[in-house]
């Protein structure tokens, strides 16, 4: 989720609009912005109309098929029954099936009425499918037929139950030559949508196999070879961008480094921690001015609120320990591409803040060494508190003092 996959499938549809040369009609739909509707077939037919002129030679095909979805839409008739004694107003299924074996004439005629309109439902839909086939049909003898492509996106963010009706729809209406589907969606997201409808013991991945023919991922790095991961390099192009602070950028981006790819570090998850660094006080000479561990320590817990909030309550309160750190950052790693070795400056100074009894014990730290970082003085127990609240969660509006 948030992986840059609807800007993709966007600038995929526009391009392809542009260079196919016509040998194909592409329509982007967002079902996420539609699941408020009841019938995503009602959504689709109206956004494929929107990508042919009222004068397009395939005008006449989709009033067809719009009149065949109206037809499909309209709720099945009522069935109408009352008796004096339960005073029901409705019955259907097994219910239909006694009181015909009680021999009720009224209901005869009503359950053959049902099976009219069953009958009509049946014919509406092979109708739709017909005028969906019409569209893609060359307008002369000889030419290669048109394609009709209907990119779906966010289909992993809608509600389950109109998720799973989109699919059922893509299946069984739009099964004709010629018209394809390709679906922007995260599969793990969907997998719980299927098991949201279906219960917890489904076979989701199974389920979804009936839909999806062949899958393919966004690519993770920039250059298939030795490249940068997308996310990061989206960090640090936004950041210069939004002319952010490039001390404290390059401070959050030595943490990126060690903790990607994660979950809650998509590009939208970039976003949210751009906004966060944005948020932090952007004075050139303030963030600078303050000695390294202070900088190393800031820019963790910008990184911490984002990727790691349970964590980062730990950190609001002065309760997060070192186990925590190591296990959120990776510290005890050994990685040679992690510049200066700044893996262990992480660890020294995050442990000089949680754990400073163990800090006295080890005879292997360069005390001196820390105490210079620290500028000379040394954390409290709340030193971490302190940054929150200095620094993370402290707003103040342009030309107010304080």
């Amino acid at each position: 989720m948030g992986s840059g996959k609807s800007f993709f499938l966007k600038c995929w549809v526009g391009a392809h609009q542009k260079e196919n040369e016509g040998t194909a009609k592409t329509v982007y739909f967002d079902a996420f912005a539609h699941d408020y509707l009841d019938d995503p077939l009602v959504a689709i037919i109206g956004t494929i109309a929107g990508r042919f002129e009222p004068d397009d030679i395939s005008s006449k095909a989709l009033t067809k098929a719009k009149t065949a979805t109206a037809k499909l839409w309209r709720p099945a008739l009522r069935i109408g029954f009352a008796t004096a004694t339960a005073g029901l107003s409705e019955i259907t299924g097994v219910a239909v099936n006694s009181a015909l074996d009680a021999g009720s004439t009224e209901l005869k005629k009503t359950s053959e009425d049902f099976w009219k309109k069953e009958d009509g439902k049946r014919a509406a839909m092979e109708e739709f499918r017909k005028a969906i086939f019409a569209l893609t049909e060359p307008s002369e003898e000889g030419e290669s037929p048109n394609k009709l492509v209907i990119v779906i996106d966010g289909l992993d963010r809608c509600r389950p139950d109109y998720a799973l009706a989109l699919l059922e729809i893509i299946k069984h209406f739009f099964a004709v030559p010629n018209v394809h589907f390709v679906l922007g969606v995260n599969l793990a997201e969907l997998q719980n949508s299927v098991k949201a409808r279906y219960g917890q013991g489904v076979d989701a991945g199974i389920y979804l196999q009936k839909f999806i023919t062949i899958t393919m991922g966004l690519p993770k790095l920039t250059e298939p070879d030795h490249g940068k991961l997308i996310e990061l390099d989206y960090y640090s192009n936004m950041a210069a961008e939004m002319e952010l602070n490039e001390a404290l950028v390059a401070e959050v981006s030595y943490y990126l480094e060690r903790i990607l790819p994660h979950d809650l570090l998509s590009i939208r998850g970039m976003q949210k921690l751009l906004t966060q660094v944005a948020l932090t006080p952007q004075d050139p000479h303030l963030f600078e001015t303050h000695p390294i561990a202070y900088k190393v320590i800031i820019a963790g817990l910008i990184v911490l609120k984002v990727a790691f909030p349970d964590e980062y309550k730990k950190a609001r309160t002065n309760e997060i320990s070192m186990s925590d750190i190591i296990s959120c950052f990776n510290t005890n790693a050994q990685n040679e591409t992690w510049r200066n070795n700044y893996n262990e400056i992480i660890d020294n100074f995050w442990r000089t803040v949680l754990s400073l009894e163990t800090l006295k014990r080890d005879t292997n730290t360069r005390h001196a060494e820390i105490r210079e970082y620290w500028g000379g003085g040394a954390p409290t127990s709340e030193f971490v508190s302190g940054v929150i609240a200095d620094y993370l969660e402290y707003f103040k509006f342009p030309g107010e003092a304080g």
